[in-house]
């Protein structure tokens, strides 16, 4: 889309509807092309994410751990949803240009 900045792009890219298993999926699906430290990398944001959705699910947690858990979540999920998000407009554009 013309005239949108670098800036609106990034806005567009955290509002994507993938889920943490739609995430995992796609990373498992590509596993053989990337590099072991991206993998590693991607595999830590996972754990994390996983880890502070399960926190925040326990009974009884104070609002600071609550509030630690959310941030946890929410950041690692972003990265996940950002990685994705660009795989799949690569995916999308390598497919284009193929069929060109």
């Amino acid at each position: 889309m013309p005239g949108i900045t670098i800036q609106d792009n990034r806005v567009q890219e955290q509002r994507t509807p993938y889920t943490l298993e739609d995430c995992v999926y796609y990373i498992d699906f590509i596993r053989e092309i990337l590099t072991d430290e991206v993998h590693e990398r991607l595999t830590a944001s996972i754990y994390y994410a996983t880890r502070g959705r399960l926190t925040l699910r326990w009974e009884g947690i104070t609002e600071e751990q609550r509030h630690a858990a959310t941030l946890l979540y929410e950041h690692n999920l972003s990265i996940l949803r950002d990685f994705t998000t660009r795989l799949i407009r690569d995916i999308k554009e390598y497919s284009r240009t193929v069929d060109e």
